[in-house]
């Protein structure tokens, strides 16, 4: 674990590095921090927020970023208070003396996401927060040592020499420990080191004297790290403004809750772009070509900052001698004619008037669902990746207007919101994605006699691999049980008449291996002309103008379809694991044309039924560690029906219908599979 001697001093940089120079050594390495304060954040593959320094640390790592990398994020919105973001999710907001109190609390969940990561790496790459030495907010402390005891790891201190005073910072940190907290420091690392190193040999032998502490390495300034994102606010007020005469001159005023400012990183790469930094105090340049109002954490209170700097004054004047102004996110928000947070959401509820630059109103609501984007840079036509907070106002808004007393007239209802919201008198297809929930399309086919049901069934065994990838696992039966219901519900609506016209079961392999074709199937099937974007995910946009992003279980950045994840499954799972999916899925695998890979025989292996494949405890979905599918004592009895139901398939006797539901097997489609089956067993 890497601690400081305070903020700023360069931690996130020498994770990154190390764990980049780790990972190019074969190992397996991730990034974790366990409190970090920032309103520079970044969204992750589960849809949650972290720290921005996190996500590049995966970065290094080639790792895609989890919101267990970062499992407490504190962004500020007022001197004393923050909203407090816990393993990815909003969690409210507390003051620093309500924090206090919560952290222990906290603590589980951050060794809980420690424990998670380290399942998965060879490495931890752990970074602190603030000092340790910052011993009146020791008590509870999740941040440094109270973390570093808690989860017993060593730790090197950093030190920033660029800053001056790095001996007596170095030392007065360990000086400030106690006896118990300075066993844990197993040396030093002096960060941003200018010139003839040798120089510096004296104070190293001050610091080894005053601490006993061993010196890792002196780290040479790196002047390429300002390219790189910056953690939080702190590295605004370093930005030096640039003397040079640049033909376009671009100002920032710096808002007290300034978020992700590195969105304008890409301005100040242009070499012919000079960035300007106006500070609170000063005036914003009036011969500037353009003014960029940044986002804003608390876009009320940041509004009413902005306003005591006069800088409303200055942005009216610029615009009035044919300015421009551009307004990211909050900044575009404090632009329109008024802005409202009922809830609370940003801090304290209330409402101001705007800036009146645009006919907009905001209101603040929650929550918002953040999803990975991807897009095109037009002019050179580079891809972009990013992130989008989604909130759908217009449908959410509408939600009281849903009419109906039956089904068939609330699903009509609301799909006529959807299209009235999002689509237009054109409109042919107002559509939704769902899953786990196939047993549902029926009555949707009965309420809406135009609708259409696509199916997309995937081999049991990549299922199994994709969900049990994830950070939140699931029982292995449960899985099963879940893939079985859902392939017999797909057999069961071929088989009505009323329903086979309007029904497409695609095999999810088939897809992959013949998109071209199947877009045109699919056309087909919904009375639509094709499109050619249809089979090619890099260039379909949506009406947002957002690109299909991948969201791959195994952490792989995939921007389009990817035939090599049909064989997945065949490096993720265990031999015991497919031939525990293989014998208890076999007929309904049979059904759509999926092969085992093992020897299939009339009865369930013995190993299979006393000793089935099981998922740790602390590493199931907490939704379903209450079920008692998820207990040892349960699997037992529950695989003592799964070897009953095998038996009752491959038996050439008769089963009543009674009979076969208690074995999970619907009748009719037992009786369908039976004949095969039962005539294999007598060959």
């Amino acid at each position: 674990m890497l601690q400081g001697t305070g903020s700023d001093v360069g931690k996130s940089l020498l994770v990154a590095g190390l764990a980049r120079a780790y990972t190019r050594h074969g190992l397996r390495v991730r990034p974790f921090k366990p409190q970090n304060m920032s309103n520079n954040a970044a969204v992750t593959t589960e849809g949650g927020e972290i720290g921005r320094a996190q996500a590049l640390q995966a970065r290094a790592c080639g790792a895609a970023p989890s919101v267990h990398m970062n499992p407490v994020l504190l962004k500020p919105q007022t001197d004393i208070g923050a909203q407090v973001v816990v393993q990815g999710q909003v969690w409210g907001n507390a003051t620093a003396r309500d924090y206090g109190a919560l952290k222990a609390d906290l603590l589980p969940r951050v060794l809980e996401s420690f424990a998670r990561l380290g399942a998965e790496a060879e490495l931890i790459l752990v970074e602190g927060a603030g000092s340790p030495a910052e011993v009146n907010l020791r008590a509870g402390d999740i941040a440094n040592m109270g973390f570093a005891e808690a989860a017993e790891v060593p730790v090197a201190l950093v030190g920033d020499i660029a800053r001056g005073g790095v001996i007596a910072s170095i030392v007065g940190t360990w000086r400030l420990l106690p006896p118990e907290e300075r066993a844990r420091l197993k040396g030093v690392i002096v960060n941003r080191f200018r010139g003839d190193v040798s120089l510096f040999d004296g104070g190293l032998e001050v610091i080894a004297r005053e601490t006993g502490l061993a010196c890792f390495g002196v780290v040479p300034h790196f002047a390429e790290a300002r390219r790189l994102p910056a953690e939080d606010a702190l590295a605004v007020e370093s930005y030096a403004p640039p003397n040079d005469d640049r033909a376009i001159r671009i100002a920032v005023p710096v808002i007290s809750r300034i978020a992700n400012f590195d969105d304008l990183d890409p301005l100040m790469a242009e070499p012919d772009v000079a960035v300007t930094f106006v500070r609170a105090g000063e005036a914003i340049p009036g011969d500037c070509d353009l003014i960029v109002l940044p986002g804003s954490k608390a876009t009320l209170a940041d509004l009413a900052y902005l306003r005591a700097q006069g800088w409303d004054i200055d942005i009216a004047a610029r615009l009035r001698r044919g300015g421009h102004v551009l307004g990211l996110c909050g900044g575009y928000q404090m632009l329109g004619t008024a802005i409202r947070d009922p809830q609370g959401i940003e801090g304290a509820p209330g409402e101001a008037p705007g800036l009146g630059h645009l006919e907009i109103e905001t209101e603040l609501a929650g929550p918002k669902t953040l999803v990975e984007a991807e897009g095109c840079e037009l002019a050179s036509g580079e891809a972009v990746r990013g992130y989008a907070a989604e909130f759908s106002p217009e449908v959410a808004a509408r939600a009281d207007a849903l009419e109906g007393e039956t089904f068939t007239d609330v699903l009509r209802s609301a799909f006529s919101i959807v299209r009235e919201s999002y689509g237009s008198a054109e409109s042919k297809v107002a559509a939704f994605k769902t899953a786990w929930t196939d047993e549902f399309a029926g009555h949707v086919l009965d309420a809406l006699p135009d609708a259409r049901v696509i199916h997309i069934l995937r081999d049991p065994r990549a299922v199994c691999a994709s969900k049990n990838a994830r950070p939140d696992k699931y029982p292995w039966l449960f899985l099963i049980r879940q893939w079985r219901k859902l392939a017999v519900f797909t057999w069961l609506a071929g088989q009505n008449p009323s329903w086979r016209d309007r029904l497409l079961m695609i095999r999810y392999e088939d897809l992959i291996a013949q998109p071209e074709d199947w877009a045109e199937k699919i056309a087909a099937f919904l009375g639509i002309d094709p499109d050619p974007a249809m089979a090619d995910a890099r260039t379909f946009r949506d009406t947002g103008g957002h690109q299909w992003g991948g969201n791959s279980s195994h952490f792989e950045n995939v921007y389009a379809f990817n035939r090599a994840s049909a064989d997945k499954w065949k490096r993720a799972l265990e031999p015991q694991e497919i031939a525990y999916i293989e014998h208890l899925c076999l007929p309904e695998m049979g059904i759509f044309g999926y092969e085992p890979t093992v020897e299939v025989t009339p009865e369930i292996p013995e190993a299979l039924v006393f000793d089935p494949p099981r998922v740790p405890e602390d590493s199931l979905a907490k939704w379903i560690r209450p079920y008692e599918i998820a207990s040892p004592e349960a699997l037992i009895r529950e695989m003592a029906l799964e070897s009953l139901r095998y038996r009752a398939i491959w038996s050439a006797s008769a089963l009543s219908d009674e009979l076969a539901t208690l074995l999970f097997l619907d009748p009719a489609f037992h009786r369908a599979i039976k004949r095969p089956a039962a005539a294999q067993a007598e060959a």
